[in-house]
């Protein structure tokens, strides 16, 4: 694969940007409970003029249930996915751990409103989503805000961006 045409981006949802889905939305919550702003953003930049088709992967380790967790601690053996300092802040089910994403077009906002949200990626409760969309392409770019469907504490995740096919002319 041609390695400018794809980037892989490596991060994680903690406590400091965790944000819930939409629902976490100052739209939709009241005060301490608006949590959505914080979700990491990562810009997608595609200059000149035409079309980018462009593959997004969301992937993560795969997702423990804490009487898995806790079974692992017990024999001895370490956890990937879902680390200890989850069980502080877990969600009831496998519903709140689904991964989404949400797309707006970059205006230079400072803050994102679910109104502007001009995409928004099912939510599955998968350790990887596939996604490909046919982007304008534009200076600005695209504002991609992968999250949970709740607010967790810790979740490794991983964002490759491929442009498979850029018909963008420069």
């Amino acid at each position: 694969m041609d390695e400018s045409k794809h980037t892989v981006i490596s991060g994680e949802w903690k406590k400091a940007n965790a944000g819930g889905s939409h629902l976490y939305s100052d739209e939709f919550a009241k005060g301490n409970e608006a949590s959505w702003q914080i979700n990491p953003k990562y810009l997608l930049t595609l200059p000149g003029e035409g079309k980018a088709e462009v593959e997004i992967v969301l992937s993560r380790p795969q997702w423990k249930s804490s009487n898995a967790v806790k079974k692992e601690e017990a024999k001895g053996t370490q956890s990937q996915g879902l680390e200890k300092e989850d069980n502080k802040k877990k969600t009831k089910t496998i519903v709140g751990t689904m991964m989404g994403m949400y797309m707006f077009e970059n205006k230079g906002q400072k803050l994102l409103k679910i109104s502007d949200c001009i995409e928004e990626v099912t939510f599955f409760p998968k350790n990887e989503i596939i996604y490909n969309k046919t982007f304008d392409c534009n200076e600005n770019g695209y504002v991609l805000m992968p999250c949970t469907f709740e607010v967790i504490w810790t979740l490794i995740m991983d964002n490759r961006i491929v442009k498979k096919e850029l018909i963008c002319y420069l």
